[in-house]
């Protein structure tokens, strides 16, 4: 439902209203850090700062950015994936992390007005979303993978931080989440520079070959 090739990506409602398609890929990745940030300081699962992003590129694949503030429509993604998750943080908590100045000081009036907008956007964000909140990611893939191919943990850790990575831009949305475990995993040991040994007939195998022409080195 929510795949999309790159080239169409490009006709996005936010360059339709006349934004650059450079400058959009931009504030879609300052959204997923002020997610990946927020959910670090709130010690939030992978998955869940994952499902955060993709409803966040989701969003912005069917509404523009003109129309909605960024950080509060990411704030508000960071809220409802938690709850899907079963991992559910206060709307309050959530919304100390995006006002604070430091450690130790916010403004309670800021902070409490951001966690009011946090719950106004909350039924905009699921319905423009579609209420589709059941989604896999890369890492899923990547455990199968790995039962696939010998993969040291110097290799397993640069992969799971690229795929962290990989969610500041829609690549899932563009290529799948498949795809991506699998190339991200190849350049995972081109860049430790560890030799492997696939078994051509496995799955992962058969996606190296497919799409060779993704994977540094082949």
């Amino acid at each position: 439902m929510w795949r999309m090739t790159k080239e169409d990506s490009q006709f996005s409602p936010s360059v339709e209203a006349g934004m650059n398609y450079e400058e959009e890929l931009v504030w879609r990745m300052r959204g997923v850090c002020f997610i990946q940030i927020a959910g670090s300081r709130l010690e939030l699962p992978l998955q869940v700062v994952g499902t955060a992003s993709a409803l966040f590129h989701r969003f912005y694949s069917v509404v523009s950015l003109y129309d909605y503030p960024y950080d509060k429509i990411a704030a508000t993604c960071l809220f409802v994936a938690c709850k899907s998750e079963e991992t559910a943080r206060r709307a309050l908590d959530i919304a100390k992390i995006w006002s604070f100045e430091n450690e130790e000081s916010y403004y309670e009036e800021d902070v409490s007005e951001f966690a009011d907008d946090i719950l106004h956007y909350e039924l905009t964000v699921v319905d423009t979303t579609r209420f589709d909140l059941d989604m896999d990611h890369p890492y899923y893939y990547l455990h199968d993978f790995c039962e696939q191919v010998e993969v040291s943990d110097e290799v397993l850790n640069t992969c799971v931080a690229m795929m962290n990575d990989s969610y500041r831009l829609p690549f899932s949305q563009w290529y799948g989440n498949k795809l991506m475990a699998a190339v991200l995993l190849m350049m995972s040991f081109c860049g430790c520079e560890v030799e492997y040994e696939i078994d051509p007939d496995s799955e992962l195998g058969r996606i190296i070959e497919e799409y060779s022409h993704l994977i540094p080195g082949k």
